[in-house]
């Protein structure tokens, strides 16, 4: 798991999640790899009730903004560029 940036961004995902792995690549390749940190929504009932299917998410600390999949590395570039 990456350590959180002062930003404070999440990505959302699941164990073994070929989509969340495309997101985590898409992320490395616009060099936010060290910007961000992972969790298994699986871990917390309240984030399957909230996000359900919808991973891989993009998301700030509070969740106040959130990037669902499917997304493109413009709009990585501008989701993370706005907060």
């Amino acid at each position: 798991m990456s350590d959180a940036s002062p930003s404070g961004f999440l990505l959302l995902g699941r164990e073994q999640c070929c989509l969340c792995e495309q997101a985590e690549l898409l992320l490395e390749e616009l060099g936010f790899g060290g910007q961000y940190q992972q969790l298994d929504i699986d871990s917390d009932l309240t984030l399957i009730r909230r996000f359900g299917e919808q991973v891989p998410v993009l998301a700030t600390m509070d969740f106040e903004s959130c990037l669902s999949w499917p997304f493109s590395r413009e709009q990585i570039d501008k989701f993370i560029n706005q907060q």
